[in-house]
């Protein structure tokens, strides 16, 4: 193994590439419920995206749950949420701190 290091160009582009293999397994379903819970919030509730995979995962199920990344991004760029700015520390991984969104 070479030890290489990439640019950052290269690392956003592994990283998107990661992002859409995660996409491409998940159920279809499961993404469309994801983005439904999240239309459906209160205006002004405020969660971390591990919430939203938990309350999701209670009906339906998904390979890996870091596809909810791509409906968190998609969900921000078309208005529905966007980053309040302050971090909440993530059950699901070991309390590392995860952005906290709002709905709009």
């Amino acid at each position: 193994m070479t030890n290489q290091q990439l640019t950052m160009e290269e690392a956003i582009a592994a990283g998107e590439r990661a992002m859409a293999l995660v996409e491409e397994a998940a159920e279809a379903e499961w993404k469309a419920e994801c983005h439904r819970v999240i239309e459906r919030l209160d205006r002004g509730f405020t969660f971390i995206a591990e919430e939203i995979v938990g309350y999701v995962n209670l009906r339906f199920t998904t390979p890996n749950n870091k596809a909810i990344g791509p409906v968190i991004r998609r969900c921000a760029d078309a208005g529905l949420i966007r980053k309040t700015g302050r971090t909440r520390p993530a059950r699901t991984s070991h309390g590392s701190p995860k952005p906290e969104w709002v709905r709009v």
